[in-house]
Order: C-alpha cells, then sequence, then structure tokens
C-alpha cells in the first residue's frame, strides 16, 4: 500500500469536495446514500426507545433503592448494549459511503455486512471501540469525579485539565481515526495493528490539515440546523461522508480516484 506524503492543498481540498458532490449528484447513488442515513437514524431511534422500555424503565421500577452509583452502572450497561446493536450498522454505512467515493458498485444491503457473520461482527465492534470509546471514556471520567463529589479545588481543577487535553486530543485524532476506518473496513484481512500503523504514517503532521478539511462542512451542518435536519438527510450526511471516505483515500495513496462526473454518471 503505497502512503502519500505530500501535504494537500487548499486546491486539493474543493477539488476533493467538488468530486464528491460530482458523485452524489448522479441520482441513484444519492438515493441510496438518502435512505441508508435514514435507515441509520431510524434504527437509532427504535433501539433508543426500545432499550428505553425494555431495559432502563424496568430496571428503575423494580429497583427503586439503586443509589447514584447503581444508576450509573446501569446507564453503562446501557450504552454497551446499544454501541453492541448499533456500531455494526454504523460501520456498514461508512462501507457503502466508502465505495461510493471510490466509484464502485453497491447495494443498500452491502450497510448490513457486519451483522452476517459474528467474526464480522466482532471487527466491526473492534473498529467502533478504537474511534469513539476514547471520548466515551472523557464523559465517563466526568461522570465520576461528579459521582465522588470531590470538593477539593485543586483536585478538580487538575482532573478537569487533564480531561480537557484528553479531550481535545481525542478531537483531533478523531479525523485522523477516519483513515483507521477506510484501512480497517476496506482491508478485512488486515490486522488491526497494521492498520493503525498505515493511519498514522498517512497522517502523520497532518492534523491541523485535517481539523480544516473539517471545518470545511461547517456551513452545510450549520444549514442543516437551520432547514430542522432535512437537508442533514438529504444532501449534508452523504456529502460529508463521501468527501471524508474520498479523503481518508488520498491521504493513503496520494491518488484523485473520482473521475469526471459526466463520466460517471454514463457508466
Amino acid at each position: 500500500m503505497t502512503e502519500n506524503n505530500a501535504y494537500t492543498t487548499a486546491t486539493t481540498f474543493k477539488e476533493i469536495r467538488k468530486g464528491a458532490r460530482g458523485i452524489i449528484s448522479h441520482q441513484g447513488v444519492r438515493l441510496k446514500l438518502v435512505f441508508a442515513t435514514l435507515i441509520c437514524a431510524s434504527a437509532f431511534i427504535m433501539v433508543e426507545y426500545f432499550l428505553s422500555y425494555a431495559i432502563l424503565n424496568p430496571v428503575y421500577y423494580f429497583l427503586p433503592w439503586l443509589d447514584a452509583w447503581g444508576s450509573f452502572g446501569v446507564d453503562q450497561a446501557y450504552f454497551v448494549i446499544e454501541f453492541l446493536i448499533f456500531s455494526p450498522l454504523a460501520v456498514g454505512f461508512y462501507i457503502i459511503a466508502s465505495r461510493a467515493a471510490r466509484q464502485e458498485n453497491f447495494e443498500l444491503s452491502d450497510m448490513f455486512d457486519f451483522y452476517r457473520s459474528f467474526g464480522r461482527a466482532v471487527r466491526a465492534w473492534g473498529v467502533s471501540a478504537i474511534v469513539f470509546l476514547p471520548i466515551k471514556l472523557c464523559l465517563v471520567l466526568v461522570d465520576v469525579l461528579l459521582l465522588l463529589e470531590i470538593t477539593n479545588v485543586l483536585i478538580v481543577v487538575f482532573v478537569m485539565v487533564n480531561l480537557f487535553k484528553m479531550f481535545v486530543l481525542g478531537a483531533l485524532v478523531y479525523g485522523r481515526l477516519y483513515t483507521f476506518i477506510d484501512v480497517a473496513v476496506c482491508q478485512e484481512d488486515m490486522k488491526f495493528s497494521r492498520c493503525l500503523g498505515v493511519a498514522i504514517r498517512s497522517t502523520k503532521g497532518r492534523v491541523c490539515e485535517i481539523f480544516c478539511f473539517r471545518m470545511c462542512f461547517v456551513p452545510w451542518v450549520l444549514l442543516s440546523v437551520a432547514t430542522v435536519g432535512v437537508l442533514f438527510i438529504i444532501f449534508t450526511i452523504p456529502y460529508i461522508a463521501v468527501a471524508h471516505c474520498h479523503y481518508s483515500s488520498y491521504l493513503i495513496t496520494g491518488e484523485h480516484r473520482i473521475q469526471d462526473s459526466e463520466d460517471f454518471h454514463n457508466e
């Protein structure tokens, strides 16, 4: 796997975003990605609703004597169950976005690939854990700090400063982990350690660059919020997903694999 050592320019950012818009302007691709977004959003809401009524409400009803620590344990167990159910679908969405970015044929059913065998589900859980759990750990530590009711100002300041460092570091590295996802889901025969190695080498010295690339999408996010989320589903999420997948591939290979959108439409 050839890695890209050249730094990305603003022109390259523009080309990547333009190429992503060209891909999702293809009616068939956009419809599939919009339906995939709707499936993910609906599944998340249904899982939240079902688990809330199937687990949280009965637990709190039959165990009213639970103290704050007991409730904390129940909430973390709830998160683990939700994570195990939903993370394969989230990784599956990334798979079809990555195939769209590579201009490969894909079907909507491809996003359920990680539910078809236990081994693939384990890989999806591993990918999701590496990407999302560090930030979740920061939030858990904040909850623990509140439960301990620590009043010593110096201890609180020390802990909060370190949590802030962890959160900022996680946010910066989060962009780097997009590359890890791209490698991990597209090279299923590659071990996680090697996937991480490729991601780290291909993004070395690029943390600020990755941050700038992500900031390019802020106007679309704000516009989507103004439309009460409608634009999120029909354009913003598919657009950002395809653009990030192509950018991750570019970081690894240094190649622009998005062909002219008219040629793509005529295939």
